[in-house]
């Protein structure tokens, strides 16, 4: 850890490193522990002002879709959206739940794989939900503003609407999972792996 520069008691002798490190080992523990609280509270904090602005921009597309002839096609989806969310919701906290807080590196460890594992699903999940939010997003206000769904079937009308959603579709899908996600969760769980390696580089030092 940088509070006690590290690197520099490593080029003690064996025994003058082990019997400082020793000394100062549980404020070392307590500065990852507090660090890696921080980093909790924060995704935490993430997570639930991610979940109340989604509700907020749920109830405003039902408002706005409210009259609109398939607005039943978003119900579903939605319905389908909420209960993935829910189980995958309470999985992860039965897992968080589950993890021992008596050892510090064991829980920082322990944290970070159950945080690994939601980002990578969380991630999965992007390329599933965002494709399908793009596509009913388009055929709506398509709909919505008069046209007819069978230019669609038309040749000029198909390559027209590629050629102008699937660049917008991708832009979108690089811009959540590569920029959002990690300034929202990866860049968080990133910075609790660096502090797990750190101390267990420790732990085998001494």
């Amino acid at each position: 850890m940088e509070e006690f520069d590290l690197k520099n008691i490593w080029k003690l002798s064996d025994d003058q490193a082990k019997v400082y490190y020793q000394s100062i080992e549980p404020e070392v523990l307590e500065i990852s522990r507090q660090k890696s609280n921080d980093l909790l509270h924060e995704i935490k904090r993430n997570a639930i002002n991610e979940t109340v602005t989604g509700v907020l921009l749920m109830f405003a597309v039902f408002y706005f879709f409210r009259n609109h002839p398939y607005v039943w096609i978003l119900y579903f989806c939605t319905v389908l959206l909420v209960v993935t969310s829910y189980f995958s919701t309470r999985e992860f906290i039965h897992e968080i739940r589950s993890i021992s807080t008596q050892n510090v590196v064991k829980s920082i460890e322990g944290y970070y794989n159950v945080l690994s594992k939601a980002l990578r699903k969380l991630k999965f999940l992007i390329w599933i939900f965002v494709p399908i939010s793009f596509v009913l997003g388009l055929l709506a206000s398509f709909t919505d503003n008069g046209n007819d769904l069978e230019i669609l079937t038309k040749w000029d009308g198909i390559l027209l609407t590629l050629g102008i959603s699937i660049p917008v579709l991708f832009g979108m899908l690089w811009f959540v999972s590569k920029k959002y996600i990690f300034y929202m969760y990866e860049r968080q769980i990133n910075d609790l792996k660096r502090i797990l390696d750190d101390l267990k580089s420790q732990e085998q030092n001494f």
